[in-house]
């Protein structure tokens, strides 16, 4: 991945591993990395007016198996806390990323060493007067999201929910016995009357 020259300067301590979080929001994007003020890359402008603490997850997942991250962002600016605060971030994109940073010339390399995205789906604040804040996310896996199953039951309460004008179950709860009940958004009939047989088709 990386030249003998670029691999020698990682050794001597030249190039520094560092953390850099983005999440963008319906506002605009915000990023923010763990070391002493602002830097640029690709475009972007990460804030270094906080710390990122811990981000828990992410290592050991060689198995391809799906876990929530945390990501703690602490010391925050009460600017970055409160620009926080009102922005729209439920289930919007984020990206943890790891990026070699060259203290000499404030400047970091463009390609991640490691990325990992996520949806913020859980997100809490700590301040107070005294103290600079503390922003805890819950980093949700987009594979992790994309198979959360539905919690729905062949009621017909639950079946009005996914369309009102659907009455395939209107009778299931008082129904004693086995019975073949049509499945679908209309009804299989003939003329007005429940006729069992007949194909099922879609509304």
């Amino acid at each position: 991945m990386f030249d003998d020259g670029t691999i020698a300067e990682i050794y001597t301590g030249l190039l520094i591993p560092r953390s850099f979080v983005l999440m963008h929001f319906d506002e605009g994007d915000m990023g923010v990395w763990n070391d002493a003020g602002n830097i640029t890359v690709n475009g972007v402008t990460y804030n270094g007016d906080c710390v990122i603490a811990g981000i828990d997850g992410i290592a050991g997942r060689s198995d391809l198996s799906m876990t929530d991250v945390s990501v703690v962002l602490n010391g925050a600016d009460p600017a970055v806390a409160a620009a926080f605060m009102i922005m729209t971030w439920h289930l919007r994109r984020i990206e943890v990323m790891g990026l070699l940073f060259d203290a000499a010339q404030r400047t970091a390399f463009v390609t991640p060493i490691w990325r990992h995205v996520g949806l913020m789906e859980k997100a809490t604040v700590e301040e107070s007067d005294t103290k600079p804040a503390t922003i805890t996310l819950k980093v949700a896996d987009l594979l992790q999201r994309s198979v959360i199953g539905t919690q729905a039951y062949f009621t017909d309460g639950s079946q009005r929910a996914r369309l009102a004008t659907d009455s395939a179950l209107r009778y299931l709860s008082t129904i004693t016995r086995p019975e073949d009940v049509p499945w679908g958004t209309r009804q299989a009939k003939a003329g007005n009357a429940w006729v069992h047989g007949l194909p099922m088709t879609k509304g």
